[in-house]
């Protein structure tokens, strides 16, 4: 008697983390993606970002204007600025 309590209990817990594991699941596929920005409100720049975990390069050519662009994420970390051309 005891141990058909204790499956059901067992039981129980795991619909309920499976069902939240579901619902949290569907509930990302509803998050919108942020827009994307104007063509006209784009720059050109040229910067280079190397990830400091993978050594990875990235050349970013365009920004929103009028402000720094945040550095881009690989490997879970930020990339580091490693060339800025406008400033030389």
């Amino acid at each position: 008697m005891a141990w058909t309590v204790v499956k059901f209990a067992v039981a129980l817990v795991a619909a309920f983390g499976i069902y939240s594991l579901c619902t949290r699941l569907l509930v990302s596929f509803t998050r919108v993606p942020p827009e994307e920005p104007e063509p006209g409100d784009l720059q050109p720049v040229d910067l280079r970002y190397r990830c400091i975990v993978c050594w990875a390069e990235l050349t970013m050519t365009a920004a929103p204007g009028g402000e720094e662009p945040e550095a881009p994420r690989h490997c879970r970390e930020d990339m580091l600025l490693i060339a800025d051309a406008s400033s030389t």
